[in-house]
């Protein structure tokens, strides 16, 4: 079972609290058909006590819908809905102030959110009980419409009355905000740069999500180990031999999800950046200047396109497999004649 973000349309069928549409009005002919007591005092929490009975009833209305957001869970398998929908649940407010009776007065169409919300309404705290005009307790009830939409936008220009309770949102598996993760894999050159052999790498991954399906990521990758034999290189105008290697990569990463679900998604990489690697390790003076840098090292832009696919544990953790294939240059300096592009395989670890 997990807490979720979601949509929920809260509003009440007591006549203080009457609503417009069709539903509404037949529950409200039915609750008036019940009642034998004019009621005076509705129900209210009492931290919503107020001397202005209007101020008491809308405090208790935000209160009622701010429970049922924090309590609302759904099980893993009501994800793959992907609907929008509504159940209607009926309660007393009794003349102890305690919730009872509840029963489903509508369904929304499917038994799991129907229990779901049937469950939720009944974690409601005690009441101050309601009175009559005598200033008796007297027990009072309650018809409140939850609506759960899973993967699916809510029409914002649907309006409900002026009474009705709503907090606009959306369930995603990848909600607005930051990500992070460390990265590891392994980076293999093809053609004539396969000479310099395959190296494993290590990352991190800083992003941000724009939308549901859209992420933009910085990343930031560092290759080791020595070549497997030598290669040759230019040093300084010099013809040089040698295996040392240690490469890096500086870059922007677009994905897109063309399949998200709750606890996964595939998605499309699109990605820019600076790539090098340097074949002569820098002179100690030089380690911090840029010209000392630029001497022993082949540079060149990297674009590259892939797939990601990712999976999501404890709820804000994930582990992510991904495959990207890097268009490389590193003739344009002069430094090298090995030519190819290289293919990265690899998996990362991080929050969601």
């Amino acid at each position: 079972m997990k807490k979720i973000l979601h949509t929920l349309l809260i509003f009440f069928s007591f006549n203080v609290f009457a609503q417009d549409n069709t539903v509404d009005k037949q529950l409200n002919q039915k609750q008036e058909s019940d009642t034998t007591k004019k009621i005076s005092v509705y129900p209210y929490f009492k931290e919503c006590k107020s001397s202005n009975s209007s101020v008491q009833v809308k405090c208790t209305k935000t209160r009622i819908r701010n429970l049922i957001i924090k309590n609302l869970v759904l099980p893993d398998e009501a994800y793959q809905l992907n609907v929008s929908a509504t159940a209607y649940v009926k309660f007393i407010v009794d003349s102890t102030g305690s919730v009872s009776d509840l029963n489903l007065v509508k369904s929304s169409g499917y038994a799991i959110i129907d229990e779901v919300a049937i469950a939720t309404v009944k974690k409601l705290p005690d009441f101050i009980p309601g009175q009559d005009g005598n200033g008796n307790k007297i027990p009072v009830k309650f018809v409140v419409p939850v609506k759960i939409v899973i993967d699916g936008d809510e029409d914002e220009s649907s309006n409900d009355s002026k009474d009705s309770l709503s907090l606009k949102g959306r369930y995603s598996n990848t909600s607005v905000g930051g990500t992070m993760s460390i990265s590891t894999g392994l980076w293999m050159p093809d053609n004539s740069l396969q000479i310099i052999g395959n190296h494993p790498f290590i990352g991190v991954q800083f992003g941000y999500v724009l939308k549901n399906r859209i992420h933009i990521d910085y990343l930031i990758e560092s290759r080791f180990l020595y070549a497997p034999q030598d290669y040759n290189y230019r040093y300084e105008g010099q013809e040089e031999t040698g295996r040392f290697y240690f490469g890096s990569y500086y870059g922007l990463e677009f994905d897109y999800s063309l399949f998200l679900k709750r606890n996964f998604a595939f998605q499309t990489i699109l990605g820019v950046g600076y790539d090098r690697f340097d074949f002569k390790f820098p002179e100690i003076g030089n380690i911090f200047q840029m010209d000392g840098n630029f001497k022993g090292a082949a540079h060149s832009p990297n674009f590259n396109f892939g797939f990601l696919f990712k999976k999501r544990y404890k709820e804000i953790l994930a582990i992510s497999f991904y495959s990207r294939y890097n268009i490389v240059d590193y003739t344009l300096g002069n430094k090298i004649n090995y030519e190819g592009n290289a293919l990265v395989v690899g998996v990362r670890f991080g929050i969601w």
